[in-house]
């Protein structure tokens, strides 16, 4: 059967598909291949796309489809027979994001050409099988994209799970039980927490979980070299998840501030935080210069965190003014690949500040690479 295959060079593969069976990206049972000069690792159903997946790796990783062993019950297999059935050509299942309990199915330029001209059955037969097979999720969606100034992604829905039977958006239920059934909000489980999201209505990007993680580990040494607890703050914090994990992992703190100029993820922020703690947690609707330029916070912040802001460099400024003497910005950018001491050079002047670290941690495109970037005043 087709399947798609992450291609590396002979001395790459062991680590490539021991990372890649920990994500659950491997397909179970069918054997890895030699393919030309390179050993084909084949992907589950569930594996994102290439591009996502050598941003996890510092050697090339590219991909090939090609014929291979797969178990009988597959999602491939039944979507390939689907396809012969209907005459169209073979390919691998659509890929696709699992968020709780709802699936959101990614386009190519060739499908999103399909989507906008009204043929829905391949996705559609997609969703069906992702439903028959995992009974824990509900709903099925074509993720459109980012669209708007909050980055919500326009979700069409395509088939869902109403008690013992799957229905389409058009089907004969009420208009509450549809608007139920093809909700957008879900519980997601990351990095030891359960989150409350909705891609719809707040952005929120399921592979940031090792950059939070990167963020943890520094906030603990951080916090160590200060020997006080720690007052930090997310100015773009989305539906909060670098809060939560803050948190989680016991950094000591003394206060959390959570910004978003998205009321819905302002209101889900507020949600995801814990309603037993100690520590004052306080989330803002509003924008982080605005916020910066109120004079009793300013200088009431020892880290601030900022996960990759859709400006990029631009929005480590305007939270600038709320930090105190000593302080530590920490930041994920993308910036072209190669350019460490560039972009640090830029950062110092742009910031003031002297002490600017810029580390590339992965590749994020043919000519971008994801910067981890820290400053301390």
């Amino acid at each position: 059967m087709l399947c798609r295959h992450a291609l590396v060079e002979p001395l790459h593969t062991q680590t490539t598909y021991l990372l890649l069976k920990q994500k659950g990206w491997t397909r179970h049972g069918a054997p890895i291949q030699s393919i030309g000069e390179q050993n084909g690792i084949p992907l589950s159903d569930e594996a994102p796309a290439i591009a996502e997946i050598s941003q996890m790796f510092e050697w090339t990783v590219t991909e090939s489809h090609h014929t291979t062993t797969i178990p009988a019950d597959s999602l491939t297999e039944a979507y390939i027979r689907f396809l012969a059935e209907n005459d169209s050509p073979p390919a691998p299942f659509p890929p696709h994001d699992v968020l709780g309990d709802i699936v959101l199915l990614r386009l190519g330029s060739e499908q999103r050409e399909r989507i906008e001209s009204g043929d829905t059955t391949h996705f559609m037969e997609a969703g069906k099988l992702l439903l028959e097979r995992k009974k824990s999720l509900r709903a099925v969606f074509v993720d459109l994209g980012v669209v708007g100034p909050y980055r919500q992604r326009h979700l069409l829905p395509l088939i869902a799970r109403d008690k013992n039977r799957l229905i389409h958006p058009s089907s004969d239920v009420t208009v509450d039980d549809r608007e139920k059934i093809f909700s957008t909000l879900t519980k997601v489980r990351t990095d030891g927490v359960t989150l409350t999201v909705d891609p719809a209505a707040a952005y929120y990007n399921p592979r940031l979980e090792g950059q939070r993680r990167e963020f943890i580990n520094r906030l603990h040494e951080f916090a160590s070299e200060a020997a006080r607890p720690l007052r930090i703050a997310d100015p773009y914090c989305g539906v909060g998840p670098m809060l939560r994990s803050i948190i989680h992992h016991r950094i000591p703190i003394s206060s959390l501030l959570g910004i978003d100029i998205n009321p819905s993820a302002i209101a889900l922020a507020r949600l995801n935080m814990p309603s037993n703690s100690t520590t004052p947690i306080e989330i803002i609707e509003g924008r982080a210069k605005e916020i910066a330029s109120i004079q009793e916070r300013q200088g009431t912040i020892d880290v601030i965190c900022c996960n990759l802001p859709r400006s990029g460099p631009d929005a480590f400024l305007d939270p600038l003014p709320l930090l105190c003497p000593g302080a530590l910005l920490l930041g994920w950018i993308h910036a072209p690949s190669e350019s460490a001491e560039s972009l640090s050079t830029t950062l110092k002047k742009d910031l003031q500040c002297e002490k600017v670290v810029c580390r590339e941690t992965r590749s994020y495109s043919s000519s971008e690479s994801v910067y981890m970037v820290e400053a301390q005043f």
